[in-house]
């Protein structure tokens, strides 16, 4: 099937390389993939991303600002929080890439993904994880009793910054199914684990 956001018919012939770079600077060296086997167009979330090349640095510089205000494993195990309830093959290959550089075990990440605890957390970090499984399946507000809950453990900022990063896996995790079945299947996402010796 044909990609459906061709990087030949994007609005700025340049956004396949700034999409690369800009993924480089936030994550360092890219242990995953984000061009499709043909090169031709952006996987996940990136590939209707580069039709609205405007929007990408408000993007990237909203990522850095509220996804740096808890620790990196703690990002990591609510993106993972986030995956467990939605399953999104692409997305879950990087983020399984992504969490040994924020100190987690091979156990911790798959544990999470799994939606289960792993012994190994600290009380702070499974508190964490478990909001962003809550905030993942939220379908009204949340309750006082569940609010003290989080609250008597997490301050209000990290409260929020959670709920950022979930808000921001479900926009991606949105764009990533617009991309169609190549950035979202199963089989591709055992394509990139094998290029990638995973």
């Amino acid at each position: 099937m044909a990609p459906r956001y061709p990087l030949d018919a994007a609005p700025d012939a340049n956004a396949g390389r700034t999409m690369q770079e800009l993924m480089q600077e936030f994550h360092g060296p890219l242990p995953f993939s984000v061009m499709n086997e043909n090169e031709d167009a952006l996987l996940g979330w990136l590939g209707p991303m580069s039709y609205t090349m405007d929007l990408v640095p408000i993007v990237f510089d909203l990522y850095k600002t509220a996804f740096r205000k808890v620790p990196s494993r703690t990002c990591q195990l609510v993106t993972y929080a986030y995956l467990s309830v939605v399953k999104e093959p692409y997305m879950t290959h990087c983020r399984r890439l992504l969490g040994p550089r924020a100190g987690l075990t091979d156990d911790e990440i798959e544990n999470a993904l799994a939606g289960r605890l792993s012994q190994s957390l600290s009380e702070k970090e499974a508190l964490a994880y478990r909001l962003g499984v809550h905030l993942s399946t939220l379908n009204g507000p949340v309750n006082d009793e569940t609010w003290q809950e989080y609250a008597s453990k997490l301050s209000k900022t990290e409260i929020t910054t959670i709920a950022n990063i979930v808000g921001g896996y479900q926009w991606a995790c949105l764009l990533t199914r617009l991309n169609g079945d190549d950035a979202t299947s199963a089989d591709h996402a055992r394509y990139l684990d094998n290029m990638h010796g995973s």
